[in-house]
């Protein structure tokens, strides 16, 4: 049972007890109030199960977080930043794509011989255009091989090829399977 004075105190109040004394009370108490809204936003949103399950697996640590970062000067109720923190850390999770992994040029079967003018990239953006089109081609050229800073994560995609994230993630969702196929069978290659 916590403290009746723990119980009683404004969310702001707790905030302070945690930062500045460590109150595990403080903590339990920002906990039992606000997991509702943490499960709300979690389970309102079409996750991998892999990955709702690590959200709602680190609620705790992740409602700790908030609170630490919370900054009761901007004219924010603490339930707000959660919500929104929580709505952020899911729209990050729903955009990680675990099964889509990177093709790697050393991976290949040493089996497959290039032409001197060709190379893994070459070969397999032909691949993305013939399946795809021109458009699926810049996405898988953005995402596995990238440009001179390196691979483009997800939420940059969209904007390299001008087009919006909604219709990227389509595309992409619509040839991916057909590209692994076809590269699996051009370069004797498993694990794509």
């Amino acid at each position: 049972m916590l403290p009746q004075e723990v119980q009683e105190a404004s969310d702001s109040d707790l905030v302070k007890l945690v930062r500045d004394k460590q109150s595990n009370e403080a903590m339990s108490e920002i906990i039992n109030r606000h997991t509702g809204i943490y499960l709300y936003v979690v389970n309102s949103f079409k996750i991998p199960s892999l990955q709702k399950s690590d959200l709602l697996d680190s609620k705790n640590t992740n409602i700790y977080k908030y609170t630490l970062k919370f900054d009761d000067t901007k004219n924010c109720k603490l339930s707000s930043y959660l919500y929104q923190s929580t709505y952020f850390d899911c729209l990050k999770s729903l955009y990680k794509t675990p099964n889509t992994e990177e093709i790697d040029e050393n991976q290949f079967s040493e089996s497959f011989q290039f032409n001197d003018d060709e190379s893994v990239k070459d070969v397999s953006l032909q691949i993305a255009r013939k399946i795809g089109g021109r458009d699926f081609e810049k996405i898988i050229e953005a995402r596995h091989f990238g440009d001179s800073t390196g691979k483009l994560s997800w939420h940059l995609i969209p904007a390299k090829i001008g087009k919006s994230h909604e219709w990227a993630r389509n595309i992409y969702n619509t040839y991916i399977e057909k590209y692994k196929i076809e590269i699996k069978n051009k370069f004797n290659y498993i694990k794509l």
